[in-house]
């Protein structure tokens, strides 16, 4: 009997414990906390609490932001285009509208060119000079310019296939090619690549015959 009184004033005050630990949080669930109490609760433990319109300004924020740096890159793409294209117009007028120079400068100077020794045998490459010992590669010393046209004439042999190639620098990079018959004088484009300024000028020569030889004057510009 008196283990059974004891007993039940055991759980009497495991009971009464139970009820003060969880009657608070009872409360809290009737009466929920209000949004300026749970903004002062997270404060007070030093968290950043943003309202719905502060979300919203962020947001708006970072989306201008986002739209600005769009901006300003398609402003240097932009900017970009219009130097590329104003490179373009700038090389296209100077192959339209140019001061073109002859080469040899003098009526009375030749240029020679001769052929490899043999039927359809390139010569070495040499150096372009006329009869008075100026160098084609002397006219683009300073500047870079372009061979416009050649013209051959005064062949040593007739009714012969010629083919001439033209170059520069030590690496022989080639600037031009023509392929003439020598019934006529013949006034052939060239259009060259651009020749950096500095560099030597070289021709080479082949034929149908070995050892011919044709006279050639050309026109240029500079870029």
């Amino acid at each position: 009997m008196q283990k059974d009184s004891a007993t039940k004033i055991l759980l009497a005050i495991v009971a009464g414990l139970i009820l003060l630990v969880f009657l608070p949080m009872i409360m809290d669930i009737g009466q929920p906390m209000t949004v300026s109490a749970a903004t002062d609760f997270l404060e007070d433990r030093d968290y950043v609490v943003f309202s719905a319109a502060d979300f919203a300004l962020v947001a708006k924020e970072a989306t201008a932001a986002a739209a600005v740096v769009n901006a300003e890159a398609a402003v240097v793409a932009a900017e970009a285009a219009v130097i590329a294209a104003q490179d373009t117009l700038d090389t296209l007028l100077i192959h339209n509208e140019n001061e073109v120079f002859l080469y040899p400068d003098a009526a009375t100077k030749t240029v020679t060119f001769t052929a490899g020794d043999g039927v359809d045998t390139w010569g070495s490459w040499a150096e372009i000079t006329d009869s008075g010992a100026t160098t084609l590669s002397s006219k683009f010393a300073a500047d870079s310019g372009y061979l416009v046209e050649i013209m051959t004439h005064d062949y040593s042999i007739v009714d012969k296939i010629f083919m001439v190639e033209l170059s520069y620098g030590a690496a022989k990079t080639v600037i031009g090619r023509s392929k003439i018959r020598s019934d006529w004088t013949y006034v052939c484009d060239l259009k060259s690549v651009v020749i950096p300024a500095g560099q030597t000028v070289y021709y080479r020569m082949q034929c149908e015959t070995g050892n011919a030889t044709l006279q050639a004057d050309f026109r240029y510009y500079f870029d």
